[in-house]
């Protein structure tokens, strides 16, 4: 997997909430996946015999999430993380579920490429996208079989190109192979 996970300051509250002050989750091309100033949550529930992991709220403040597909390699970054949750012929999948993200000064990067195109202010580049300014809301987050479903309540953001998102609301279905709203 080479994916390197880094805590600059991880705090337990006597209520069991957690706190990630620093967090970063790098790739093995040393971008980070996912990182953010501060993550808090409370303590997770895992269940063996039906292989779920339930994690409550998560409120996350500066978020990073890097999505890239690098030349000459088979899918993105996240990949390896889909396959970990995909249906194992002799298991049962994997399920994690989050009860609630919110999400505050964020980012998300998509990125086709280290080559790409050259951004052009004003206008769209589908290999390049990069959002700032979020805030969501999303409900619940559900990753089962290499799939993840997702109840975005509100979310809010800025594309490079100038085009902006204002309470989006959607059911959304993502996978290696699909994209619904």
């Amino acid at each position: 997997m080479q994916t390197h996970i880094s805590i600059e300051r991880l705090r337990l509250f006597w209520n069991l909430d957690l706190r990630a002050d620093g967090f970063c989750m790098e790739a093995r091309q040393h971008q980070p996946m996912l990182a953010a100033s501060s993550l808090s949550t409370h303590f997770p529930s895992i269940n063996r015999h039906r292989r779920t992991i339930v994690i409550p709220e998560i409120r996350g403040d500066s978020v990073l999430v890097y999505i890239a597909i690098y030349k000459g390699e088979e899918g993105n970054n996240l990949k390896f993380f889909f396959d970990y949750f995909s249906s194992d012929k002799e298991k049962k999948p994997m399920t994690i579920c989050f009860n609630g993200i919110q999400l505050h000064r964020s980012r998300f990067i998509f990125l086709h490429d280290k080559k790409y195109e050259e951004d052009v202010p004003g206008y769209w580049n589908y290999r390049h996208i990069r959002l700032s300014g979020i805030e969501a809301n999303i409900r619940r987050l559900e990753i089962s079989g290499g799939e993840c479903r997702m109840d975005i309540a509100r979310l809010n953001a800025r594309e490079q190109s100038g085009f902006s998102i204002s309470d989006f609301r959607s059911k959304t279905t993502f996978s290696k192979q699909k994209l619904y709203f």
